[in-house]
C-alpha cells in the first residue's frame, strides 16, 4: 500500500494553539513511568521513549538502556518524517542526573514527590497530589459550580456500607488512579461488594454512577506564564464499554466547561501539561459535557497530541497495536511512513514497547485512510 495525496484540510475549530518550545532553554526530559505506575514491571521502564518526539535539538533526555538498540532506527524515522529532536541522550533514567544538570529546565511525565526532592517546586508537587486525586477532583468542581457526574466519595473501603442505595450500573473507582486503571463497573450491589474485595482497606474510594454516552473528550492544556492555554480537543468513542482509540480533531469544543478549574489549577501553581476527561451525554439533540476527572501529568493522550502539533497534522488518530517483531529495524514503513508532502501516514511515537511486542503511532490522514494504514501496518508487524 502506498498512501496518496490527502489534499489540503483547514484547521480544525478545536486545534486551539501549539504547545510552545522551550524558547531557546535546554532542557533535560526523563519520562519514566516506573513511580508513577507504582510498578517493578520492566515493561514500564521502555515507556521513557515517548519523550523523544517532545524533545527539541538542543535538550537532554534520559531514557533507559534497554532502548540503547532501537536507537539508530527511531533516529533515522524522525528524520525521515522531519520530527526535530535531542541527540543528547542518557542511558539511565535515574532522577540524580537532573541534579547535574541544575541550569536546565526540566520535563518529568509526573511531578510527584520523586521529581520534587531532586528540583524544588513544592506548589507544583501539592497541586499535583491534590488534584490527581478524583475525590478532590469532585469537591473543586463543586465549589467552582461546575456540573458532575453524581458521584459518592469515601475516605476509606469500610465507609461504603448500604450498597443497595446507589444507582445502578455505576462505577466504582480508586481515587487516587492507578496504571492499570483501578475502575470496576458495578452491574448490581453484588458486583460491587465483589469489586470492593480489589481493594486495600484503606484506599479513598468513589462511587458514580454511570454515563449514557459514548464518546468521552480530552481538552489539553499546559501552562504558559501561569496562565492556563488551551491545546486541543481529542476523543474516544466507547463501545461495550471499552475505549477505542483517540482521535482528533473532535466535533466538539466545550472549553466553558472546565475553564474555571483550569484556571483555578495554574493560579495555585501548576506547571507543565495537564487535561480534563469530559463526557458528552445528549439531552435530547442537544449535548451535556460532565467533567468526570483531571490529569496533571502528561497522560497516554498527550503525546499524540503533541508530536502531531509538532508535525502540523489536521486529522489523525492515535492507536497501540500488538506486533511479532520485537526489533524497530525488522518493521518495514515503506509506502506508508507519514510524508509531510501529502500530510498523511505512519508516526512511530511509542517505540520503546516494540520490545514487548507494542507499538504506539499515530495514523494521519482522513478516516478511510487511517483505517487503510492500521490494516496495513498490522500486516506488516506480524
Amino acid at each position: 500500500m502506498a498512501i496518496g495525496n490527502a489534499g489540503a484540510a483547514a484547521r480544525p475549530m478545536n486545534a486551539v494553539a501549539r504547545v510552545p518550545g522551550s524558547g531557546g532553554k535546554r532542557r533535560i526530559l526523563n519520562h519514566d513511568i516506573s513511580s508513577f505506575a507504582r510498578s517493578t514491571d520492566p515493561l514500564m521502564r521502555l515507556y521513557s521513549a515517548r519523550a523523544l518526539g517532545l524533545s527539541n535539538p538542543e535538550d537532554t533526555i534520559q531514557l533507559a538502556p534497554e532502548l540503547r538498540g532501537e536507537w539508530a532506527a527511531i533516529a533515522r524515522h524522525y528524520d525521515r518524517i522531519g520530527l526535530m529532536h535531542s541527540r543528547d541522550v542518557i542511558w539511565d533514567t535515574n532522577y540524580s542526573w537532573i541534579i547535574q544538570l541544575a541550569g536546565q529546565e526540566i520535563s518529568v511525565q509526573f511531578f510527584d514527590e520523586q521529581a520534587q526532592r531532586h528540583r524544588d517546586d513544592r506548589k507544583w508537587c501539592e497541586v499535583v497530589r491534590y488534584i490527581g486525586s478524583k475525590n478532590n477532583f469532585i469537591q473543586l468542581a463543586g465549589e467552582l459550580k461546575v456540573d458532575v457526574p453524581r458521584t459518592w466519595r469515601f475516605d476509606r473501603r469500610r465507609d461504603i456500607k448500604d450498597v443497595g442505595t446507589f444507582p445502578y450500573p455505576c462505577y466504582l473507582k480508586a481515587s487516587v488512579p492507578t496504571y492499570d486503571g483501578g475502575i470496576y463497573r458495578c452491574a448490581s450491589s453484588a458486583a460491587l461488594n465483589d469489586a470492593l474485595t480489589h481493594f486495600e482497606p484503606l484506599v479513598p474510594l468513589q462511587v458514580q454512577e454511570e454515563l449514557t454516552s459514548d464518546c468521552f473528550l480530552t481538552l489539553h492544556y499546559t501552562v504558559v506564564d501561569d496562565i492556563a492555554t488551551r491545546v486541543a480537543v481529542t476523543e474516544k468513542r466507547r463501545a461495550d464499554h471499552v475505549h477505542q482509540d483517540t482521535r482528533f480533531p473532535s466535533a466538539h469544543a466545550p472549553w466553558h466547561v472546565v475553564q474555571p478549574m483550569a484556571t483555578w489549577l495554574a493560579a495555585v501553581g501548576l506547571r507543565g501539561v495537564f487535561d480534563f476527561e469530559v463526557a458528552v451525554v445528549m439531552d435530547g439533540d442537544r449535548p451535556r459535557y460532565l467533567p468526570i476527572g483531571c490529569r496533571p501529568w502528561y497522560s497516554d493522550s498527550a503525546y499524540a497530541v503533541l508530536i502531531a502539533q509538532q508535525l502540523g497534522l489536521d486529522e489523525w488518530c492515535a492507536i497501540q497495536v500488538d506486533s511479532r517483531r520485537r526489533r524497530l529495524g525488522e518493521i518495514d514503513l515503506t509506502g506508508i511512513e507519514y510524508s509531510d508532502f501529502i500530510g498523511a501516514g505512519v508516526v512511530i511515537i511509542n517505540w520503546g514497547v516494540i520490545l514487548a511486542g507494542k507499538l504506539g503511532v499515530i495514523l494521519a490522514g482522513p478516516e478511510q485512510m487511517q483505517h487503510q494504514l492500521k490494516v496495513e501496518l498490522e500486516r506488516r508487524l506480524w
